[in-house]
């Protein structure tokens, strides 16, 4: 029996009950991580990141879209986008029957928010390369619902790019955007300029 000192209290537990803890609860490690062919999300961004096999590259996109479509939308759009500044998406086509890049980011982005993409989109307008640029606005393009005024000013950014591909496929894509109201009358003004500007530049 313990020995109490004179006016200490005693704390009781009743029977039957459980004892607290006042233990944090544990945090999730890679041990219980959900994973993909036997890594995890972080692993296989680390491999997007490093790696330049474009089977291997595949493979992370398709691994980051099952693991973290749901939680990291945004990360795994920027971080693939980033890949396009240095790796030619379009040529690397498929390889023995494997899905490619090309396929994989398509499959990827035709999955996420339109939010999420456009966000992405306008941010790699805004500062990727010639390379990602052409990428983005030739081949993602695809969704419900036009969201993001963001999206619509980067577009109209590039149409004064240095690279003529660039600017071509900019004014392109303003003139089939479903665009309304102000920014609708903006866009098909400004739409105006830069085409005939690009005109008289031939």
């Amino acid at each position: 029996v313990p020995v109490v000192g004179v006016g200490e209290p005693i704390a009781i537990q009743p029977p039957g009950l459980p004892t607290t803890s006042t233990k944090p609860p544990a945090k999730p490690t890679a041990d219980n991580q959900p994973r993909y062919d036997g890594k995890t999300f972080d692993e296989w961004l680390a491999i997007l990141d490093t790696e330049r096999s474009p089977a291997r590259l595949a493979d992370a996109i398709e691994a980051l879209r099952l693991l973290g479509r749901d939680t990291h939308a945004d990360k795994i759009a920027e971080s693939v986008l980033k890949l396009a500044r240095v790796m030619d998406f379009v040529s690397l086509g498929d390889n023995n029957n494997r899905p490619s890049i090309h396929t994989e980011t398509i499959k990827l982005f035709s999955g996420l928010p339109d939010q999420v993409a456009q966000r992405a989109y306008a941010n790699e307008l805004r500062i990727g390369t010639t390379r990602s640029r052409v990428f983005v606005l030739q081949y993602m393009t695809s969704w419900q619902k036009l969201v993001s005024d963001q999206y619509v000013l980067a577009v109209l950014a590039t149409c004064r790019d240095s690279d003529p591909q660039v600017r071509e496929l900019s004014i392109a894509l303003l003139e089939r955007l479903p665009l309304e109201g102000s920014l609708a009358r903006y866009a098909d003004s400004r739409t105006q300029q830069f085409r005939t500007a690009l005109t008289g530049a031939e």
